[in-house]
């Protein structure tokens, strides 16, 4: 899937260090693929959130802000388009 490309190239593009953006990019994606099924944004976040003790503030803001990014995104991509967000013209 070509948006699916270009998500991840703008997830990595947000540096940290490399083994921090690894991580908040894995989890981001993971929290996508549940977003992109279907369920609220909010409630996957959440969701991840509690269940990454791990993660500190600085974490959970950073898979906020490219979860959201990515969103963000594609309506702007669905826009372009015939404004279905399905990635068909």
């Amino acid at each position: 899937m070509m948006f699916g490309a270009l998500a991840k190239a703008s997830l990595i593009a947000r540096a940290g260090t490399q083994d921090d953006t690894g991580r908040r990019v894995q989890a981001a994606i993971e929290c996508l693929d549940r977003i992109l099924t279907g369920e609220a944004a909010e409630k996957v976040l959440t969701g991840w959130a509690r269940g990454s003790r791990y993660a500190g503030s600085k974490d959970r803001a950073a898979v906020r802000d490219h979860v959201y990014d990515v969103l963000r995104s594609k309506r702007a991509c669905a826009a372009f388009g015939d404004g279905s967000e399905s990635g068909r013209a």
